[in-house]
């Protein structure tokens, strides 16, 4: 998922489109109103202990 718009916080709607593999690339700004610094690259990762998280090791 690539935005376009600078974002302080990730939207959990973003989180919850993603696919498994996918990531989100999005400028990132620490607070709102800030311009943005750097381009962030993001991985969800499976919650510990879950199925998911032990195939990733």
């Amino acid at each position: 998922m690539i935005s376009t718009c600078a974002v302080s916080q990730i939207p959990a709607t973003w989180i919850r489109q993603l696919p498994e593999q996918g990531r989100i690339i999005t400028p990132w700004a620490p607070s709102p109103g800030l311009p943005a610094g750097v381009l962030a690259v993001l991985a969800p990762r499976a919650p510990a202990g879950s199925r998911a998280a032990s195939r990733e090791h």
